[in-house]
């Protein structure tokens, strides 16, 4: 039986861009395929791992892990921080709890969590519901 040639296979780039059609085409388990093969080569993939986010659709914890997964390979990837507080997915790796505060008279303090953006009054310590986060007026912020 002879052999048949498929041709050439496609590259990491190819297959995610076929991902990212079929995504768009709402075929999310063919497109999950697809970034599951550019993962398979390339574990640290940005745009792979942003995209299975994506396509999670309502599995808010299969959402969470691939956005935390994405702040993994950079920190600095404000699409993914931003999907997790907008979604109430706030994790507890990623969240600098003690962004900004303001001292007032009453000796409270007025403190942003970065972890889901909630600002709260403090007179000791609270926890921002949202995140679980604890925010302490004794602690020194920067």
């Amino acid at each position: 039986m002879a052999k048949i040639d498929a041709g050439p296979q496609p590259n990491r780039e190819e297959l995610l861009q076929m991902g990212i059609r079929a995504a768009k085409d709402g075929n999310n388990d063919g497109a999950r395929i697809f970034f599951e093969q550019v993962l398979s080569q390339d574990k640290r993939n940005e745009r792979a791992t942003m995209w299975m986010a994506k396509i999670a659709g309502d599995n808010k914890v299969e959402r969470k892990k691939w956005l935390e997964k994405t702040l993994e390979i950079n920190p600095d990837n404000t699409q993914a921080r931003d999907a997790l507080k907008k979604n109430g997915l706030c994790s507890q790796r990623h969240r600098e709890p003690h962004l900004t505060h303001v001292r007032h008279g009453c000796g409270g303090t007025d403190r942003t969590c970065t972890g889901c953006g909630r600002r709260c009054h403090t007179h000791s310590a609270v926890m921002v519901a949202a995140c679980d986060t604890v925010l302490k007026n004794s602690e020194t912020l920067e």
